[in-house]
């Protein structure tokens, strides 16, 4: 029965659905745990009755009569509240409550047509077993009081249980990944949580960037525009009357770093009265020199010449650059950097930043809050996670209410009393 039960309910599936995902595939689980759920009662039921030399026919046909309306009220009440997540826009537990529904009424018919075809082929299958009967007490307050105990008990830690929408919590928290992802997202400038923000021009970013600032929770609000430095007039200015004072540390002929003379002990001498207190250290120098002059050659010069000064041209070209700078605009800059902030159809991004680390789904809806005040709009990983913990949580509420309203129906119609139900 349940493995029919599985076949049957993948080609449902795969007719409706389409494609499962990480939700909807545990239907699996699922239907092994309900799906044989009527198998189990019909055969129990017809053990039952053959213990008492019911013969196999009769056995089938009044497990049908006694117990076929309660199993078709379980089919009906538990696919009703799988049903109740289709109208949700938690898509994943929607498409997993057609299929869920749908499995369980294929399980529920599989148990009363394969099953009395089975035994009615090979009546042997099923053997004669006593009722499994459980003394009842009426009047005992001692299970009632334990239970009432119990509940009180849990209602402390069900108040702190929180939702976590976000998914870096189902992690492990010792990996490093983990841990070097955590210690970006306690820093502002290095978070990835972030928000962003689409608009059509240049001046709308610049306009709601501007709406960003000094807002309680926002850290800044970047865009193209804050790429290119302020006041360049004045610092290009000053580029301009730096550079005569050192143009010749740039374009001079330099002075030999090394020459043939040797290193001289009363230079050694001043340099030991320089440091005072640290004159062991100063005499370890005065050592090492001298070793060093007793074998040095032009080689040694070449590489100790390379080793100290090595990255003084390179320093130099930077300098050189910086010097040259000029009029920055927005198509100057790198086209990583211009990609970041602009799209190929001319959109502008704007990328909001927090003003403090973000270690939960508490701070990160809180981050998504304050964003939201400005623009309604804006969408990142903070927003995303808010937004579908939100849907989560409306789901299973709406969901859970339509289960009990259902089933109570059903209920209803199966015992016509409303104590019963």
């Amino acid at each position: 029965v349940l493995v029919i039960s599985l076949v049957l309910t993948s080609g449902a599936a795969a007719l409706t659905v389409g494609a499962l995902n990480l939700i909807s595939i545990a239907f699996i689980v699922l239907m092994v745990g309900l799906g044989i759920d009527f198998a189990v009662h019909v055969l129990a039921h017809i053990a039952e009755l053959r213990f008492h030399a019911t013969p196999p026919k009769e056995a089938l046909r009044l497990t049908g009569l006694r117990s076929g309306r309660a199993l078709m009220t379980c089919a009906i009440t538990t696919a009703a509240a799988f049903l109740a997540f289709t109208i949700t826009d938690f898509h994943g537990m929607a498409q997993l409550g057609v299929i869920g529904a749908m499995g369980v009424l294929i399980a529920w018919s599989v148990a009363l047509v394969f099953v009395p075809a089975c035994l009615t082929l090979r009546p042997g299958l099923v053997g004669a077993r006593a009722p499994m009967t459980v003394p009842l007490r009426t009047g005992a307050a001692g299970p009632a009081v334990i239970v009432l105990l119990i509940g009180a008990a849990a209602i402390w830690p069900a108040l702190q249980a929180r939702f976590d929408t976000d998914p870096m919590g189902l992690r492990d928290p010792g990996a490093q990944s983990v841990q070097a992802f955590r210690l970006l997202a306690e820093k502002p400038e290095t978070s990835p949580y972030r928000a962003s923000i689409l608009v059509e021009t240049a001046a709308d970013a610049d306009r709601i960037a501007a709406q960003f600032n000094d807002r309680p929770g926002i850290g800044e609000a970047l865009n193209l525009g804050d790429l290119i430095p302020q006041d360049l007039d004045t610092k290009l200015e000053l580029l301009d009357f730096a550079a005569g004072s050192i143009d010749h540390a740039i374009f001079g002929q330099p002075t030999a770093l090394v020459g043939d003379a040797a290193i001289s002990g009363d230079r050694v001498g001043v340099l030991i009265a320089r440091l005072g207190e640290r004159e062991d250290m100063a005499q370890r120098l005065k050592r090492a020199l001298e070793a060093y002059q007793a074998e040095r050659t032009a080689e040694s010069d070449a590489m100790v010449a390379e080793r100290i000064f090595g990255s003084f041209r390179l320093l130099m070209a930077r300098l050189e650059a910086m010097l040259n700078a000029d009029r920055m605009t927005a198509s100057a800059l790198p086209p990583d950097m211009q990609e970041r902030f602009l799209a190929e159809d001319g959109t502008y991004r704007i990328e909001v930043v927090p003003d403090g680390s973000i270690t939960n789904s508490d701070d990160s809806a809180r981050f998504a809050a304050r964003v939201a005040e400005i623009a309604p709009e804006a969408a990142g990983g903070p927003v995303q996670l808010a937004a579908a913990g939100a849907a989560v949580a409306e789901a299973m509420l709406l969901a859970t209410a339509l289960a009990a309203v259902a089933t109570l129906l059903a209920c209803l119609e199966a015992t016509r009393s409303v104590i019963d139900a």
